[in-house]
């Protein structure tokens, strides 16, 4: 199998069956959950049942129950198959995340338009229109570009910003050389 993209870029192969199923156990984790320091959410995005969505999302916050207090919950965006869930999501789940992490393209589906991310005007509006509707406490875009992150813990994330984007940097530049593929 061969894949050719425009540019350097990552591949992400979805709708897989675990990725459908997401196989969420509140009770599953036990006794972890209570030293957990960083929680990361992801793939609903490749939901595609209003029942098995709801059900995720209430199996989710019952997990969420378990995390300490002071836990991060990050939650890594998505381009939703089915676009009205991404509301759904966000609203259920807002009250406990502390970011949000969106890459450019999510954020274009967001706002409903192509977000050119070398105008910073663009970015600008679009960061901001996304940042009030989520209503969640940090929002994160990262593109090919830069990574940014908005809202009440923004500074905290200044290192962990800037550490991503020399990484993904790196793997841009050298990460050919060092990967072979099994596909």
């Amino acid at each position: 199998m061969c894949f050719i993209t425009p540019r350097e870029n990552r591949i992400l192969i979805s709708r897989d069956a675990t990725s459908l199923k997401m196989d969420i156990r509140p009770d599953g984790f036990g006794k972890e959950l209570k030293h957990v320091k960083i929680f990361l959410l992801g793939s609903f995005s490749q939901i595609l049942e209003e029942d098995f969505l709801e059900e995720a999302l209430e199996r989710t916050n019952q997990l969420l129950k378990k995390l300490p207090e002071d836990a991060v919950v990050i939650m890594e965006d998505g381009c939703y198959v089915k676009k009205k869930f991404r509301q759904r999501v966000h609203q259920a789940l807002a009250h406990r995340i502390d970011v949000l992490s969106m890459n450019e393209d999510e954020l274009a589906e967001f706002v409903g338009e192509k977000v050119d991310v070398l105008n910073r005007q663009q970015v600008a509006e679009a960061v901001e229109t996304a940042y009030k509707e989520v209503q969640v406490k940090t929002m994160v875009v990262h593109s090919s570009a830069w990574a940014l992150a908005v809202g009440t813990q923004a500074k905290n994330l200044q290192e962990a910003l800037e550490c991503g984007v020399a990484l993904a940097g790196t793997r841009f530049r050298k990460g050919r050389w060092h990967y072979k593929s099994g596909i």
